[in-house]
């Protein structure tokens, strides 16, 4: 598990907590990157928490470059995402793409999960977000394995969701991020 800023985050795979290696914090103190081992095909989660800050927070994931919305929390709590939402009960859950190191290159966010961490004042309600179009594989993943699992079902969205400003107008819009760099194991 990651943690820093009065956040952590961890990803699963199968029900267990996928061991981070390598972590490292970045020259600007607010990014967490470490290294977590893969296996292409199989089906992950996303779980983050807030370890008390008492500050609102919305979270936002990103997979190989794709932006999912994930979830807010109220100053404390923890949250998990599995997948993108494509319909308004159904999602593609998140799964290992194979990465392709020529590619990867080319393309730095491939085979990167990242959970970046936004402090936020809502201030009231709005539509929710649309379901999301999946775009095709990242540049430098395999194109027969993607980043997404096949459709399935899920809960019905809410109708509604939280409008919000930054809690600090004059700081960073990123409070933390976490930034989970997945690779198969070497056989």
């Amino acid at each position: 598990m990651l943690s820093r800023s009065g956040f952590c985050a961890w990803i699963t795979c199968e029900g267990k907590e996928i061991i981070e290696y390598e972590s490292t914090l970045d020259s600007t103190g607010k990014r967490v990157i470490c290294w977590i081992p893969s296996e292409a095909g199989k089906t992950f989660s996303v779980h983050w928490a807030d370890q008390g800050t008492n500050v609102d927070s919305a979270t936002y994931i990103k997979l190989d470059g794709f932006t999912v919305p994930g979830r807010f929390l109220f100053g404390k709590g923890q949250a998990q995402r599995s997948g993108v939402r494509v319909g308004d009960d159904s999602e593609r859950p998140f799964q290992f793409s194979r990465v392709d190191e020529a590619g990867y290159r080319n393309n730095p966010e491939v085979g990167t999960i990242a959970v970046k961490i936004k402090l936020v004042l809502r201030n009231g309600r709005r539509q929710p977000n649309a379901p999301q179009t999946i775009p095709p594989p990242a540049r430098g993943t395999h194109t027969d394995l993607h980043s997404f699992a096949e459709e399935c079902k899920t809960y019905m969205q809410t109708p509604d969701t939280w409008s919000f400003e930054p809690y600090d107008k004059s700081g960073p819009s990123t409070h933390v991020a976490f930034v989970f760099r997945y690779r198969s194991r070497r056989k």
